[in-house]
């Protein structure tokens, strides 16, 4: 399964496997395998020889000229293990403190020191606006990690957020 791409030509035979493999096999349980014994070798190679770190990273670049089956796992080994936690930190500090701004405007409104028109938006609207706000965030964050956002915004986020710039070599 390995070697499975759907844009090369294969043999009839390659996709009957497929199906088979799919009928037969936990995908899920397959690719966790897969990509933690990768993440393992790269890791080793990372520390035993720069070298051979370079030459997995040439590897992988040249599986990226095709839509490899393999790709879906070496992603899921090179994706940084702690991101979870790092969103779920990031959202839950995002609630708290709209929250809070929600409790600080509530006693400025008590002063009668907001106007009119926000105090007659509906409260639905504003637990609505810090959910879009709690759940965009750590995306972008996300993407932006992943290198998948444009150099502005990455650049942006840099600033920001003092996330460290991706070195050129």
């Amino acid at each position: 399964m390995l070697y499975f791409t759907e844009t090369q030509d294969h043999q009839p035979e390659m996709y009957e496997v497929n199906e088979q493999f799919e009928r037969e096999y936990d995908a899920t349980s397959y690719e966790k395998k897969i990509s933690d014994l990768f993440r393992h070798l790269y890791e080793r190679d990372k520390k035993e020889s720069p070298e051979a770190a370079r030459r997995d990273e040439k590897a992988i670049s040249d599986l990226r000229s095709e839509d490899h089956y393999l790709l879906v796992m070496i992603d899921q080994a090179l994706e940084p293990r702690g991101d979870f936690w790092t969103v779920a930190a990031c959202s839950t500090a995002i609630i708290v403190l709209l929250i809070g701004a929600l409790a600080g405007v509530d006693a400025l409104n008590s002063r009668h020191l907001i106007p009119l028109w926000i105090t007659n938006v509906p409260l639905f609207v504003w637990v609505f606006c810090i959910a879009v706000v709690a759940a965009v965030v750590p995306l972008v964050i996300k993407l932006a990690r992943a290198e998948a956002l444009g150099d502005v915004v990455r650049a942006t986020l840099t600033g920001v957020f003092g996330f460290p710039r991706k070195r050129k070599d």
